[in-house]
This record gives C-alpha cells, sequence and structure tokens, in this order.
C-alpha cells in the first residue's frame, strides 16, 4: 500500500485533472523528439539506425511521412555499418530540462541486411494522395509501441518506389 497524497480537484468541474503517462514523461524531462527530412531518388532508400544505451529502457515510436509511394521497414540487430552516416539530433520535450537522450540516431550508412524484420509498411499512393503519413506505434504510441531493450540496435528503413519521395522521418520516445 502506497503513502497517502493529497489530490486537488479541478474548482470548475470538480473533476480531478489526471494526464497520461507519456505526457507526464514530457512534465519529469524524460520525452524526446528527433525528425530528419530527406529527398530519395526513384527506388533508393535511407536508412536509420536507432541504438539504445547500455543502461535505460526507452518506450519508442515513430512517424513517417511521404508524397510518393514507398516500402518502410522496422527491424532488429540489421546487417549495418555507420560509416558516412550523420546524427540526428534529439530535443527534450520538456524545455526547463537539461536532460539529454542517450539514445541515438543516425541516417545513412551502408546497409547490409534488416535483421529481424518486425513490422513492414506501404506508405504513399499510387493515385496521387500526397503527403500520406503512417505512425508506427498506433495512436499517440499508446498500442504498439517497441520497448527497446538497453544496447538494442533497430533500423527503420524507408525505400522510394518508382519516383522520388520527399521523406520526413519522426522519432517520439522516452526512457523509463
Amino acid at each position: 500500500m502506497g503513502k497517502p497524497v493529497t489530490i486537488y480537484q479541478d474548482g470548475a468541474e470538480e473533476a480531478i485533472p489526471t494526464i497520461d503517462y507519456q505526457h507526464q514523461m514530457v512534465h519529469e524531462g524524460h520525452h524526446f523528439t528527433a525528425s530528419q527530412y530527406i529527398s530519395l531518388a526513384a527506388a533508393s532508400a535511407v536508412n536509420v539506425l536507432i541504438t539504445a544505451p547500455t543502461t535505460d529502457e526507452y518506450h519508442f515510436t515513430a512517424e513517417i511521412a511521404v508524397d510518393a509511394v514507398a516500402v518502410v521497414t522496422w527491424s532488429m540487430t540489421p546487417g549495418y555499418d555507420a560509416t558516412g552516416s550523420t546524427a540526428i539530433s534529439s530535443y527534450n520535450n520538456n524545455e526547463n530540462s537539461s536532460e539529454t537522450s542517450a539514445l541515438t540516431h543516425r541516417y545513412g550508412g551502408i546497409y547490409a541486411s534488416s535483421g529481424a524484420l518486425l513490422e513492414t509498411w506501404l506508405a504513399g499512393s499510387s493515385s496521387g494522395n500526397t503527403g500520406q503519413r503512417i505512425t508506427m506505434g498506433g495512436a499517440l504510441g499508446q498500442r504498439h509501441e517497441w520497448i527497446l531493450l538497453p544496447s538494442s540496435i533497430h533500423l527503420l528503413r524507408v525505400v522510394a518506389g518508382a519516383a522520388t519521395c520527399q521523406t520526413v522521418v519522426r522519432m517520439y520516445y522516452y526512457k523509463d
């Protein structure tokens, strides 16, 4: 049994205000965002490598927006060489917090294999539907977020179809 706490009610509604856990992580300074814009030539790919630190578990979701047909895959322990890759900056969603993310992400590098394929999506539309966005992890990440184990390595790969593809990869995560 826990210790007694004071619970304040909203004066107008006489309700107990609550926020979801991810929102609480923002307030505590443990929630991060990272994003990258990439212009892909037809039939080319971009690889985003996500490496978890040795000590912490991270709860991870991603969102991919494309303006043409693309195939997106999410895998674990890929065959990947980070040579020539570029770091993607992360930002704490609480600007009052000085905490930085120990989770790293890079794009580019040399792709050899996907490793253990976890998810695959078809993004975009051949009928000209532009600006389509897909979310890995479900609405607000509450359904299918991935809990990245310490020292795990994952790959988010976007492969353009027959046309050039403007792509934005957005990552959201918090440590528990």
